[in-house]
């Protein structure tokens, strides 16, 4: 399943760079709230907990965002994030009036 994840969001990257979009494209790869359970092999160790739950292996995933030419590559932020400042990023990033 990783394998299959790395080769789509690579023909996903592949497209958007031939197209000749990458540096207006902002994208944005995050996890969907840690690994399921321990039954499925999952393991969100050391955290505590996983999908489905308030304990930081569910809300502590990877969250990476690329815009090429425009944000400084491999910048790390160090403040808390969430998905759900993905709509007003973007927004503010294409001068749009977010509405909520």
């Amino acid at each position: 399943m990783s394998a299959n994840m790395d080769d789509s969001v690579g023909d996903i990257l592949k497209q958007v760079r031939k197209s000749g979009l990458e540096e207006n494209t902002l994208i944005f790869f995050l996890s969907d709230n840690g690994g399921a359970t321990r039954e499925l092999t999952s393991s969100n160790a050391p955290l505590r907990d996983g999908k489905g739950s308030m304990y930081e292996g569910c809300l502590r995933v990877p969250y990476m965002v690329q815009w090429k030419g425009t944000l400084p590559k491999g910048k790390v932020y160090d403040y808390p994030v969430t998905s759900l400042d993905i709509y007003a990023t973007a927004a503010a990033n294409a001068n749009a009036k977010a509405s909520i």
